[in-house]
């Protein structure tokens, strides 16, 4: 049998780590790779302070479709610093009929001799070097080999495999500055970095706070789907990003028990008479998200406003609030997939592919009806493609 380690703070884990374990897995035709998820590593801090039990379910969750590749909290049961050396020597009490492998970057490699106890280290494991866009040449790398062969009798091997052009640096500042990152992170680990706040700007997260407290766990998960789906629409269709996500973020801020909403109706002065309890939410949404969250921004506003119901002269922002809010991954209807198909072809078609969804399922299932402003809204979209078209 072969086991091979392969270490990391996995701050955040992305498909980069995945991609390069999975084919040094096939090309050295290795039983298991365990994804060392890193307590406290002596050659690095990790960055905002994410624990890490944070980055094991992180890697956990990411790794959950990839049977031969393991999360591993071997290191997160130890006090003190993480030293691989010390972590090879469990593997061999764990696995004692196997040999052990250690995966590293091309750039580690060429300071591997400066770890911690290392001529046990080479006794201890067999190395991989995967490369990176940014690391050295590989005569560097031969070169480097030939010297630790001849000092300490190790044995590595140099992969030629070269990972995507993805870090984990770069993922958490596009977190913070709302760019998305489902194309670089399996989908439920990027959920689990959106649910925990992870990476968020201080003033969003103390909004997100605030939200996770107020709502209920289901609905909680929810918003914070649908500010991911408003981030990635936004990034597709040229719209301000952290509109987007603020807007997704509160569109449900006043989605409260029902007699709780009347009351905020009331002491804010807004006339709800005339509408139906289920869309009340978002009109009020918009004042609760002004008074309460300190939102100013009326493009903001507005489409935390109109997501339950449209409203003439709909922007592009509104109109991406609205989808996120229907089609985010969470959702599981009839239809959603041919309304996600036509938001991925043009906006304007899946609001009217959308709306048009929304219209037969109430008339089918005689549930409420549909507010004038739905159908004012549908029209004008319809006419602008119509336009579009000639």
């Amino acid at each position: 049998m072969r086991t091979a380690m392969f270490g990391g703070s996995f701050n955040p884990i992305h498909n980069g780590h995945i991609d390069i374990a999975a084919e040094v897995r096939v090309k050295y035709s290795l039983d298991r790779v365990l994804f060392m998820v890193a307590n406290d590593p002596p050659h690095k801090k990790i960055a905002d302070g994410v624990k890490a039990d944070v980055r094991y379910e992180m890697t956990r969750l990411a790794l959950e479709n990839h049977g031969d590749l393991e999360p591993c909290d071997l290191e997160l049961k130890r006090q003190g610093k993480s030293y691989t050396v010390d972590t090879l020597e469990i593997l061999h009490e764990m696995y004692p009929e196997d040999r052990i492998f250690c995966i590293v970057g091309a750039d580690m490699l060429l300071s591997i001799d400066t770890w911690h106890n290392a001529p046990e280290l080479f006794k201890r494991a067999e190395f991989i070097a995967v490369g990176r866009p940014d690391s050295g040449g590989e005569a560097e790398m031969k070169e480097k080999i030939k010297t630790l062969e001849a000092d300490y009798g190790a044995k590595v091997y140099i992969s030629g495999i070269v990972g995507p052009d993805i870090s984990s640096t770069a993922i958490r500042e596009r977190v913070e500055a709302w760019r998305p990152i489902t194309d670089l992170v399996p989908l439920k680990a990027a959920e689990y970095i959106y649910q925990n706040g992870l990476y968020f700007p201080e003033d969003t997260e103390k909004i997100r706070q605030r939200l996770k407290a107020d709502l209920k766990p289901t609905r909680y998960a929810h918003t914070m789907r649908v500010m991911m789906k408003s981030i990635e629409l936004a990034d597709k269709y040229g719209v301000d990003r952290k509109k987007a996500a603020l807007a997704g973020l509160l569109h449900d801020c006043a989605k409260l028990p029902p007699e709780k909403q009347y009351e905020l109706a009331k002491d804010y002065g807004l006339d709800v008479s005339n509408m139906a309890q289920p869309i009340i939410h978002g009109p009020l949404g918009a004042v609760r998200a002004r008074r309460v969250f300190g939102i100013t921004d009326n493009d903001v506003l507005s489409a935390i406003g109109c997501h339950t119901t449209c409203k003439s002269h709909m922007m592009a922002l509104d109109k991406i609030v609205y989808l996120a809010d229907k089609i985010e991954q969470g959702r599981i209807y009839d239809g959603v997939e041919d309304i996600r198909r036509e938001t991925d072809k043009d906006l304007d078609r899946g609001m009217v592919c959308c709306i048009e969804h929304a219209i037969d399922h109430v008339e089918r299932e005689k549930k409420g009806k549909i507010t004038p402003e739905t159908y004012i809204a549908l029209n004008e979209i319809k006419k602008s493609l119509e336009g579009n078209n000639d």
